[in-house]
């Protein structure tokens, strides 16, 4: 147990850096003997970390149960961009993926601002936070919540919900995505990132059971959601691909009834 405080400031210098990068890839790639550990137990840890260049003041807590296996949860809050953010984080029987260098099982859940984060799988690389792969759930107010995590810009829409899986080697990054609700959109994708290309690449395919231009209007130009119809207090949802002329045949039977009024 006991009291860590870690920062990083402005100009990019870290309290937790010592060394040289060169050296500390060295030593990464040398790799390091571990000695054999039987027993592993972290009474409560509590760290408080800022980093001024994302922003970030964060009150963390960290403990293992006290079964000897080692299980780690670790908990924390904060603001992030000046927003708040949360996140719980439980990996089982970390004394076996310390001392046999296998994947652990992670599950994670995290809120930024009104956007939750669920995440239920595996991570082949703890320490360089890599090789992972799971089933990730997101729910939130609008997808520009997660505009907060660095390099990731996405416009004010209604509420969304994305059900799917990801995984994670280096940087790139697979994701597919079955389930994508966006105000009343129904969407799908099965995406590519590919961080290490020249200039980054994004590929892959993106379909829609149901489309309302609408719910994704800032993304093409357009204003964010429709005016409210004055009647129902409402917005006016047009659906991508719907037949309009039951609305035209409507507004000619409404004109041919005043002209035979007017002719009489």
């Amino acid at each position: 147990s006991g009291d860590v405080r870690v920062e990083r400031g402005a100009d990019g210098r870290a309290s937790w850096s010592m060394g040289s990068k060169e050296k500390d890839a060295d030593a990464s790639s040398a790799g390091v003997a571990l000695p054999r550990v039987d027993r592993l137990e972290i009474g409560e840890l509590r760290v408080k970390a800022r980093d001024e260049p994302t922003q970030l003041q964060m009150d963390a807590r960290a403990a293992t149960t006290q079964d000897g296996k080692g299980t780690l949860e670790a908990s924390g809050s904060g603001t992030w961009q000046r927003h708040p953010v949360s996140f719980d984080i439980r990996i089982p029987e970390l004394l076996t993926v310390v001392t046999e260098r296998s994947s652990a099982n992670l599950q994670a859940r995290a809120r930024i601002k009104s956007t939750d984060v669920g995440f239920d799988g595996t991570i082949g690389d703890l320490a360089g936070v890599d090789d992972i792969s799971g089933k990730v759930k997101v729910a939130g107010r609008s997808l520009a919540d997660l505009a907060l995590i660095p390099g990731l810009t996405l416009p004010e829409t209604p509420r969304f919900r994305i059900d799917g899986s990801i995984a994670k080697r280096g940087r790139t990054f697979e994701v597919n995505v079955p389930v994508f609700e966006v105000g009343q959109s129904r969407l799908g994708a099965d995406l590519v990132y590919e961080g290490a290309a020249k200039p980054p690449l994004l590929r892959g395919k993106l379909g829609a059971t149901r489309l309302v231009l609408q719910d994704l209007a800032p993304s093409i130009g357009g204003a964010s959601g429709a005016a409210p119809n004055p009647k129902t207090g409402r917005k006016a949802a047009r659906v991508a691909g719907a037949d309009d002329r039951s609305g035209r045949d409507n507004a000619k039977a409404t004109r041919g009834g005043a002209d035979k009024r007017g002719a009489s």
